[in-house]
């Protein structure tokens, strides 16, 4: 058997290795690619490519929580608030009110209701501007 460009590139990609390295190994096992490969492993230049890998996902991974937990914070400094008139019922954080309304999903969404048909306003504040959710429901029946 002979070298190649083609060999070597195939033991390139899969062993994670220079042309001179995948060049040698083929020489070494007369141009046999499977012999070539399981040497390089053996040799533990194959776990380069691995780790490269491994480590890759890890920095995506802490780079997707810290844009969660960014956001989270975000959501922590805005304000869930419910008003009768001028007296304020609730003011909590953004992200306790989501909370609170996931866990108890199907009864808190009647109680919101209820409390926006009988003239409770409930908004969302944060430091530039609020949503009132009463004004979101108005313009849909409109």
């Amino acid at each position: 058997m002979s070298v190649s460009l083609d060999k070597m590139d195939v033991i390139m990609e899969r062993a994670n290795v220079s042309y001179q390295e995948a060049k040698d190994a083929l020489e070494k096992h007369d141009g046999d690619l499977v012999e070539a490969l399981i040497e390089l492993e053996a040799e533990e230049k194959t776990k380069k490519n691995k780790k490269r890998i491994n480590e890759n996902m890890n920095e995506k991974g802490a780079s997707f929580f810290s844009k969660i937990t960014e956001e989270l914070k975000k959501m922590h400094k805005q304000k869930f608030r419910i008003k009768k008139e001028e007296e304020q019922i609730i003011n909590i954080p953004l992200t306790l009110g989501i909370l609170f309304i996931v866990v108890t999903f199907p009864f808190s969404l009647i109680l919101l209701g209820i409390l926006v048909i009988i003239g409770y306003k409930i908004s969302v504040t944060t430091k530039d501007s609020e949503v009132v959710v009463n004004d979101i429901i108005k313009k849909d029946k409109e």
